[in-house]
């Protein structure tokens, strides 16, 4: 179901606790105006309307922007990639015939930027992420106005955001972010409500720790990036940390894999089943189905701790064990796997 920018998306899966049926788009006019929160509180009483119960809610993707009106993009120097300290892992600079539009920034892997250490208090930072398109974290700074000649629908919505009482062409500059799920869950935002409450933290986390723009290069090789003078343009873009509509200091931590022991083990016995579809063994006789399915297994467990890696030295079983063994106890065995005690939230 499609209305102006806004659709909404319809599954037939019954296992909505682990997948969502109801998947909704809000694309940038509607998030201006009236807003998110109203589209959500229509489409809630869209789907009681026709019998449906909203369980409960999850963010997959926010886009944060911020418009600074009068401020010519080709002006500030942004395109010069030695004045910024970013933990993206691309840059681009973006022109159109000969001028300059505005640049991105990405990151799909790397340090998670709380610290410059590549360890913090839950272990190694490393950052999982894809690596089509772009990354789970982005940064896009343009010229929002070049943009809007393309889209004429968009100038009246606009100029009413910008407190004007028509479209002049006058130059606005918009920086904005896009967070993907991986991005979110480490921020801990995993509903509306936790949006709306750490919006400005984010924003702060963004501006500050994930990039930040200098007057001049910055010495990244002697690792004086802490001396760098921040941009005054940039300046400006970290302030609104506490204009958003609420601001709760966050943290950015990587989340360690939780086993579920269930879902593994149903995971095990749904591969034997298949495994015995493909041997015909029909479940007419159960304890004969069970015994076959303990030697099958009994014989791959043989031939991989058969087979040595000459490089190591050891079986490809007692590697598989003692990977899956680090990824469930990082840090040794305690109470609840992946977290000490004193770790735990």
């Amino acid at each position: 179901i499609s209305k102006a920018d806004v659709s909404i998306f319809f599954s037939v899966r019954k296992d909505y606790m682990d997948t969502p049926n109801v998947w909704i788009d809000i694309s940038s006019s509607s998030c201006w105006s009236p807003g998110y929160q109203v589209v959500m509180d229509h489409i809630k009483d869209l789907i009681e309307l026709f019998g449906g119960k909203s369980r409960k809610t999850g963010v997959s993707e926010v886009h944060l922007c911020a418009d600074f009106i009068g401020c010519e993009i080709s002006d500030l120097g942004i395109h010069n990639f030695t004045q910024w300290i970013t933990r993206a892992t691309k840059f681009h600079a973006h022109y159109e015939s000969s001028k300059f539009t505005g640049v991105s920034l990405d990151q799909s892997f790397g340090q998670l930027g709380i610290s410059d250490s590549k360890f913090d208090e839950v272990g190694i930072i490393v950052e999982n992420g894809i690596s089509v398109g772009l990354g789970d974290i982005a940064l896009r700074i343009y010229d929002k106005v070049l943009e809007m000649k393309r889209q004429p629908s968009k100038q009246s919505i606009f100029s009413s955001v910008w407190g004007q009482d028509e479209y002049n062409g006058q130059a606005v500059t918009r920086v904005e972010f896009q967070l993907r799920r991986p991005v979110l869950r480490q921020l801990k935002v995993n509903t509306l409500k936790d949006l709306f409450q750490k919006v400005g933290g984010i924003w702060e986390y963004c501006t500050q720790s994930w990039s930040r723009f200098c007057t001049d290069p910055v010495d990244k090789k002697n690792r004086h990036q802490d001396r760098a003078e921040t941009h005054p343009f940039w300046l400006q873009v970290q302030e609104l940390a506490h204009e958003w509509q609420s601001y709760e200091p966050i943290k950015r931590k990587r989340l360690l894999p939780q086993k579920d022991k269930k879902q593994l083990m149903d995971m095990a016995g749904g591969c034997l089943c298949n495994i015995a579809a493909i041997y015909r063994l029909t479940p007419d006789d159960i304890p004969y189905f069970t015994n076959r399915m303990i030697s099958i297994m009994d014989s791959w467990l043989r031939e991989k701790s058969n087979d040595i890696n000459e490089k190591t030295g050891k079986s490809v079983l007692e590697e598989k064990i003692q990977q899956k063994f680090n990824e469930v106890w990082p840090f040794g065995l305690c109470e609840v796997h992946g977290y000490p005690d004193h770790m735990r939230e």
